[in-house]
């Protein structure tokens, strides 16, 4: 199971998850897909087996872009992916201020 927020080649930002590794990835149905420009600022929240995917052009106020209920482990692996969405190509992103925090 896995689930992430973040800014498409598109662009756009949007809540998506996975209840299994191989499975289709989805959006719940309150995430919206967001049209964004960089620099943009994306934040997962996990509270039990709901995650909260919030974006912002600002990184100060934050919009709720959707959630998603799904069961997950006491223990949360995190990870930073990036994707040009073909085989055939290679795509690079700058990440900066990442911070993870446990309440």
């Amino acid at each position: 199971m896995n689930s992430e927020i973040g800014q498409d080649s598109i662009p756009v930002v949007a809540l998506q998850y996975r209840l299994t590794e191989k499975d289709t990835t989805m959006c719940p149905k309150d995430s919206t897909l967001q049209p964004v420009s960089s620099p943009y600022w994306i934040r997962l929240v996990r509270t039990a087996d709901t995650l909260w995917g919030y974006d912002s052009s600002s990184g100060a106020d934050w919009r709720l872009n959707g959630r998603c209920v799904i069961a997950l482990g006491d223990t949360a692996l995190v990870g930073l992916a990036v994707t040009s969405r073909d085989a055939g190509k290679l795509n690079t992103a700058k990440f900066d201020n990442v911070s993870i925090t446990n309440y």
